[in-house]
């Protein structure tokens, strides 16, 4: 009895019997975009950035793990903007200039701006390695500036 006095405790205690009501006067919409928006950051304007990456295709492949690695490493993954003020709410997939890298899995991502030009640094998760790669926007694009490695990283 004791025993089962305490189960029902811890699962009390969890919120397993705890209604939860909304309490925000928004409404929830689905906006059509890119697979896998991992991150974002919200940059001046409020203009979201995101990363997006087919991560289902990395770690979910029937065939096996190694399907996957050969499979995925040609899918790279891109950055996608958010403009609310935009008459059409859709996630736009922003053009990577001078980023040659088809081995792009990008993961965290932060927005950072300084004298009136703005960055992304983006967390890459290539096969082997980890980076971070920095980019200045441009508009719709993200000029692709330098990779920030280390061995720390891993």
């Amino acid at each position: 009895v004791a025993f089962l006095a305490f189960i029902v405790h811890q699962v009390h205690e969890a919120g397993e019997f705890k209604t939860i009501s909304p309490h925000s006067q928004g409404n929830c919409r689905i906006i059509p975009g890119g697979p896998g928006i991992e991150d974002f950051d919200i940059g001046k304007g409020e203009i979201l950035y995101g990363t997006s990456d087919d991560r289902h295709c990395w770690f979910h492949d029937a065939r096996g793990p190694e399907f996957s690695l050969k499979n995925c490493r040609n899918k790279p993954g891109s950055l996608v903007r958010f403009d609310p003020s935009a008459s059409k709410e859709q996630l736009v997939t922003m053009k990577l200039v001078n980023f040659d890298n088809p081995d792009f899995h990008p993961h965290g991502i932060k927005y950072f701006e300084d004298g009136g030009k703005e960055y992304l640094y983006v967390v890459n998760h290539c096969v082997g390695w980890e980076s971070v790669e920095v980019f200045r926007i441009q508009g719709l694009e993200a000029h692709w500036l330098r990779a920030l490695t280390s061995l720390l990283f891993t």
